[in-house]
């Protein structure tokens, strides 16, 4: 959250920066529809064919070319050319046929034009010539793009421009290395658990790392001498993306869909595949597909997660929470080519934004949801209570030297099997969750409860409590489990065996060895005629055997 919070203060920053820009003063004029024959000298004296743009040096062109060439004019309104350097930029990263003409009058009166290279700059760039020589009067940019063309400009100060592009190419630098830091860090959990969604979140990461290289122009001005079909590879990438989403989201949604809601999705999945073909498509059907593909088949998988949360289903509310980012943005800018959304300067990054909440909150669903995994292998499925496993994680801890002990005692259930045998196992697993209840009410937190199985509880006690505190813990454990318990109209009787061990305990000894002292303890405690808790202290644990009755606290009642 901090990340998204810094960016966004960035994005603002140089937004309100633009705001306040003052440059010297251009008119903007555009020849839509132009020949792609016709050259800049003709260009040029076709004045007449250009309609003016709203805006001057900071101005916006929407529209389309018929003839797939259009042709932008910056005229100097005043005499000459600007006293300060000045940088023309045009805020579409991926532009790949774009050139820049300045027209000057020589003295004898002819009219010169003159190419100028672009600057290596993550948008079209290039710094506009002072009067020198020659006084420049105005400039022509021809770009041939065959699609709608959303195109912000702009005619600054280069402090001005390189401070944008620095707060901007900072902002996608960032967003580039938080994506791939979520697909590695979910990639090493993926090597452990094995799992599809994790493989399908790691593919989408690391796709939206790569929109947001190439959407950002971060692409263009590394590769600026490469001729990269952007707009392809863009589409290429925003097809994958489409594609693992829906592959993650139908992992998640798999155990609580029905038949309908996840063919609905598996539909879906392939929804952005013909955007892949569409430098192959007719121009209508290429248009028709992408408008599919990342405008109605996102909304489509938004109301089926709404419907599946409005169900209470499941995950499904997490995974709409997650998808809203993403696909507001996508609606939003998208939006921009139908007119029904404005243009905003954040247009540019809002979608690389989205991608990185979606992604963030798809990351925690993995993270909740492997927890939640790890949580039930760690957890006995009929008490609640922590079982064999969790208790090895003590074990490690204590023969590691990073869990202090200072008793451990093995309790099981006298008359448990009678209790099975007459009243059914129903009523055994009714007996074990009471008393589980039972005793995990009176324990100290200094205390863990574990069931090992069947009728078999071990309770660890960490250091702190005196051997007076243990033996009283312990004997209300076992009035606990004496005290009958309730089951379809029957009363069930059963009493604990308990043997435990004390400490101190020293450097070295293994739990396993703790666990055999306790055991022994234990089974003495069956005996006929002995205590039925047994507790001795570590340095005797080595002389005991079954015959001894060592450390009775309490007989049994004949």
């Amino acid at each position: 959250m901090r990340a998204v919070v810094f960016i966004v203060t960035l994005i603002l920053s140089a937004s309100f920066a633009a705001a306040n820009a003052q440059n010297c003063d251009y008119v903007a004029s555009v020849y839509q529809n132009a020949d792609p024959a016709v050259d800049i000298g003709e260009v040029a004296t076709r004045t007449s064919d250009f309609a003016a743009i709203s805006g001057s040096n900071g101005g916006l062109f929407e529209g389309h070319s018929l003839t797939g060439v259009l042709w932008l004019r910056f005229a100097h309104e005043g005499q000459g050319a600007c006293e300060t350097p000045q940088w023309l930029q045009l805020k579409f990263p991926y532009l790949k046929d774009v050139t820049l003409h300045a027209a000057s009058i020589s003295p004898d009166g002819r009219k010169i034009m003159t190419e100028i290279a672009p600057l290596p700059l993550q948008y079209p760039v290039w710094a506009l010539p002072l009067a020198d020589q020659a006084a420049y009067t105005d400039y022509y940019v021809r770009i041939a793009h065959p699609d709608f063309l959303i195109l912000p400009f702009e005619i600054a100060s280069p402090a001005r421009i390189i401070g944008e592009v620095a707060v901007f190419g900072v902002i996608s630098v960032a967003l580039i290395v938080l994506f791939l830091a979520l697909a590695f860090q979910t990639l090493a959990l993926g090597r452990v658990l094995d799992r599809s969604d994790t493989a399908a979140f790691v593919g989408f990461s690391i796709s939206a790392a790569v929109y947001v290289f190439i959407s950002s122009g971060l692409m263009g001005s590394l590769f600026g001498d490469v001729m990269l079909d952007t707009r392809h590879l863009l589409l290429t990438s925003q097809a994958v993306l489409l594609w693992t989403a829906v592959v993650f989201l139908r992992a998640n949604i798999k155990p609580i869909a029905t038949p309908i809601i996840d063919g609905t999705f598996r539909v879906l999945q392939f929804a952005a595949l013909p955007t892949l073909l569409a430098p192959f498509l007719g121009g209508l059907v290429a248009s028709l597909a992408f408008l599919f593909a990342f405008i109605v088949a996102p909304l489509i998988i938004l109301g089926l997660l709404g419907a599946l949360t409005f169900q209470r289903q499941g995950r499904a509310a997490g995974l709409l929470i997650g998808w809203c980012p993403t696909i507001l943005a996508t609606v939003w800018i998208y939006g921009r080519l139908i007119d029904i959304t404005p243009y905003l300067p954040i247009n540019h990054h809002l979608v690389g934004l989205g991608l990185f909440l979606t992604a963030l909150r798809f990351n925690a669903v993995l993270a909740f949801k492997y927890r939640g995994e790890a949580r039930a292998a760690r957890t006995d499925m009929l008490t609640g209570l922590p079982n064999r496993r969790a208790m090895m994680e003590c074990a490690r801890r204590f023969d590691g030297g990073n869990l202090e002990l200072s008793a451990l005692a093995l309790m099981d259930l006298r008359k448990f099997k009678v209790v099975n045998d007459t009243h059914g196992h129903a009523a055994g697993d009714h007996l074990l969750t009471e008393i589980s209840r039972r005793i995990s009410a009176v324990l100290p937190k200094q205390a863990h409860f574990f069931r090992i199985g069947g009728d078999e509880f071990i309770i660890l006690i960490r250091g702190g409590l005196r051997r007076a505190e243990v033996e009283s813990l312990l004997t209300k454990v076992s009035d606990l489990v004496s005290q009958p318990v309730s089951y379809s109209g029957t009363s069930c009787h059963v009493a604990a065996n308990i043997g435990a061990i004390m400490g101190p305990f020293p450097d070295g000894v293994s739990f396993s060895s703790l666990m055999g002292a306790a055991d022994k303890l234990a089974y003495m405690a069956k005996q006929p005629d002995t205590a039925d808790i047994l507790i001795e202290l570590w340095t005797h644990a080595d002389e005991l055997t079954h015959d001894e009755m060592p450390g009775a606290m309490r007989t049994r009642p004949t």
